[in-house]
Parts: structure tokens; C-alpha cells; sequence
């Protein structure tokens, strides 16, 4: 357990400083293992999605050997939405709730063949939330004030299993029998018009699930700090205490020696209920933290702009997301379930052994569910009762890599 004081945990490096200190690093592209569901500010966490997860190696490009990575994924959610109704309101009364989330990840990925791969990844997370002071701490008097709150560290590492279905090097690529920056250079287009990848890992609970802070509140007519530390909110925890299965499906076409079309789902499979970290709310169905599930699922076109230069230009739509039931167990406990969907460009580079990747998604739906807690409690008291979430409009990912 470690605990941040709310006010010191706010500076950070810009994001342009983290992008040269990766690119200085000299050990990153992104690895196949990274479903990210990250909605109402909680982003489970893993590797952000990359190269790996664009296609950019697929089909002209099997590769055998080591790759290493690293990535960078921020958001800034500040938009209030109960179901799919946005609460402008908390904006005019200054109530909204404003969390920024960075996730730092190092990936190892090593292929034994084209079609066979492992990988290892390790995230460090930079997480900060800002949430209001109410006047006699009434939600219904006005705001006085604010607190700030952060948690960085370690956070859940995880470990993949990755294969193709059909073998690249058994339908005639002639990139099958290179390596590293050969197996990039390579201009020729595969044989193999498309082909579909198939990933399972495990999600290891290394990330501190229990940070605390000194919470504000008002008490005898001014702002100060509660007697004892209680955990920060769940949002910015930089791991969730469980265990879990992720689950990846990648599949891509060739439509022509340019253009190609990719599909993935990923899903995260947690099968225990709850991590048993107090979340000191009202709702006695929420007492404690939920490990739910995430989903992710993206589609889109690739068009390769210059196959002289390894620049590779993505357009698809996006969705990422927690469901209110978990897949397997129960899905009791504190969560804020709901999904966004969001218009997907990219940008990526990949030359001589070298790879760098931007994709900034840009979302334009919202929903927040109403939680299993929140059925309970209508369920018991019958009164209607449906949290609320904060959402991001965009968010930033980056990676750069190296295949050795």
C-alpha cells in the first residue's frame, strides 16, 4: 500500500519530453498482445495498441526474431454521460470530475518462427484526478473547491501466446526466410492475400490495487484534509488486483498490392469478483472495488503511401469498453460499465529494422450502463438509481519500435 498526498501528485513531463526520451530508448514497437478497453477513465492495463495491433507486419512482412517496444497511451476524460445523455450542467456548475490517465508500456516480443510468437509486457502508469469539494459536502450546494489525487507505479504485467492460422511462410512469401531489418526492407508483396491471428495470455495483478490519499473535504466552514487516507478512485488505481485471460482475434485482407482491410476483437476475461479495496461510497452495493472485464473491437482500411519510405496511412472505427456482467464469476461491486466508439486515423513508419506508429482516436459516442450495483439498489429500495461516468474526447497513443 503507498500513499500520495492529493496535492504534490499533479506535475508531469509533457508528452512531447516522454515521446524523446522513447525515442532515445531505442526499444519499442508495439506487441500483439494489447487489448485495451478503456472507458469512464479506467484503462485496464497492458500494452497500448501498436504495430502489432495496426497489421503493418502482416502478410508481406513475417518476421522471425526479437522485437522490443515501447508505447505511450494518454486521455483526459472530463464529459459527464449518464446512458447516453451527456450532463453538460456539471461543466456550468464546475462539479465535473477530471482524470488524466498516461500509460507507459515495454513490450518484448520473440517469434520462433513467422507463425509463432511470445510475448512480454510490463506498463508503468502516471494517472491524475481532480474531483470537486461540495459546500457542506451536499452534492446539491455549490462547489468551493477542488482536490487533486495521482497514482503512478508498476502497473499489471502481462504475458501472450500468439498464433497465425495459416502459415505465411507455407504460402509462398518470399519474406519468410528473412530477419530483422531485412524482413522490413523487403518491398515485395506476399502471395498470402490475408490471414487471421490468434492470441491468449495471462493478466498478472502486479499493479497496486490499494493507493491512498488524503482525500478533501469541508468541515467547520473551510477545505481541509480528512483524518486518515483512503484509497483514490478506482479510475487511476495502476492495477486492478486480478487476475485475467486476455483474449485477441486479428484478422486482415489484401484487397490490393496497397490497400488492406483488418478486423480485431479483444476481450479480457477476469474471472474473480472483486479486489476487496474499500471505495468508502454511499451505495453499500459498492463497497468494495469490482475486477471486470474490458472490451475492445476496431476496424478500418490501410492504404500504404509509400512503400519506398514505410509510411502506411489507417482509417476505422473504434470501440472500447467495460459490460456491466463479467463473462465468467460474478460482477459484483464498484464499476463504471459503459463503451465509446470513436473515428480511428493513423499514422505509421516502419524502415530498416525501425518502426514508429500515432493513432489518436476520436470519439463521437458515449454510454454509460447502469451498473450491477445500481440494479441492486433499485432492486432493493425501489428507487431508480444510474451512476454516472466521465468520458475522454480523444486520446493519444504512441509507439517505436526496433526488430532485431
Amino acid at each position: 500500500m503507498k500513499i500520495n498526498n492529493s496535492d504534490e501528485h499533479r506535475q508531469k513531463p509533457a508528452l512531447s519530453v516522454w515521446f524523446v526520451i522513447a525515442s532515445m530508448a531505442a526499444v519499442v514497437s508495439a506487441s500483439p498482445a494489447g487489448a485495451q478497453g478503456c472507458v469512464a477513465g479506467r484503462c485496464p492495463i497492458g500494452p497500448p495498441p501498436g504495430l502489432y495491433d495496426m497489421g503493418l507486419e502482416l502478410g508481406d512482412r513475417p518476421f522471425a526474431g526479437l522485437q522490443m517496444s515501447l508505447g505511450y497511451r494518454w486521455l483526459r476524460s472530463d464529459r459527464h454521460f449518464i446512458g447516453n445523455d451527456e450532463q453538460e450542467e456539471r461543466e456550468e456548475q464546475g462539479s465535473e470530475v477530471v482524470t488524466e490517465l498516461g500509460t507507459f508500456n515495454l513490450g518484448f516480443h520473440y517469434a520462433f518462427t513467422p507463425r509463432f510468437a511470445f510475448s512480454l509486457d510490463a506498463a508503468w502508469v502516471e494517472n491524475h484526478r481532480s474531483s470537486p469539494v461540495y459546500l457542506e459536502n451536499n452534492r446539491e450546494l455549490p462547489v468551493v473547491g477542488r482536490w487533486n489525487s495521482g497514482a503512478s507505479g508498476f502497473g499489471d504485467m502481462r504475458l501472450g501466446l500468439h498464433a497465425w492460422v495459416w502459415d505465411p511462410a507455407g504460402h509462398g512469401s518470399p519474406q519468410a526466410g528473412l530477419h530483422g531489418k531485412n524482413a522490413v526492407a523487403a518491398p515485395a508483396p506476399s502471395p498470402l492475400r490475408g490471414n487471421l491471428r490468434i492470441s491468449l495470455g495471462v493478466d498478472m495483478p502486479t499493479g497496486e490495487k490499494d493507493v491512498m490519499s488524503y482525500r478533501k473535504t469541508y468541515r467547520n466552514g473551510r477545505i481541509v484534509s480528512t483524518d486518515f487516507p483512503q484509497p483514490v478512485d478506482q479510475s487511476i488505481q495502476p492495477g486492478d488486483g486480478g487476475w485475467g485471460i486476455p483474449v485477441d482475434l486479428y484478422g486482415y485482407y489484401n484487397l490490393t498490392e496497397t490497400i488492406s482491410t483488418y478486423l480485431q476483437a479483444s476481450y479480457l476475461i477476469t474471472p474473480e469478483t472483486d479486489n476487496g479495496v474499500p471505495t468508502f461510497r454511499s451505495n453499500p452495493y459498492e463497497a468494495v472495488m469490482s475486477i471486470g472485464d474490458t472490451f475492445m473491437v476496431r476496424s478500418g482500411v490501410e492504404w500504404a503511401l509509400s512503400r519506398e519510405h514505410g509510411i502506411t496511412l489507417g482509417l476505422g472505427l473504434r470501440s472500447e469498453g467495460q459490460p456491466v456482467e463479467d463473462l465468467v464469476g460474478s460482477s459484483d461491486g464498484f464499476r463504471r460499465p459503459g463503451m465509446n466508439i470513436a473515428v480511428e486515423p493513423s499514422l505509421t513508419w516502419m524502415k530498416n529494422g525501425w518502426s514508429a506508429s500515432l493513432s489518436v482516436p476520436v470519439v463521437f459516442y458515449n454510454e454509460r450502463f447502469q451498473s450491477v450495483p445500481d440494479q441492486q439498489w433499485q432492486q432493493a429500495t425501489g428507487i431508480p438509481r444510474h451512476g454516472d461516468a466521465s468520458f475522454a474526447d480523444y486520446y493519444v497513443m504512441l509507439s517505436i519500435g526496433r526488430q532485431f
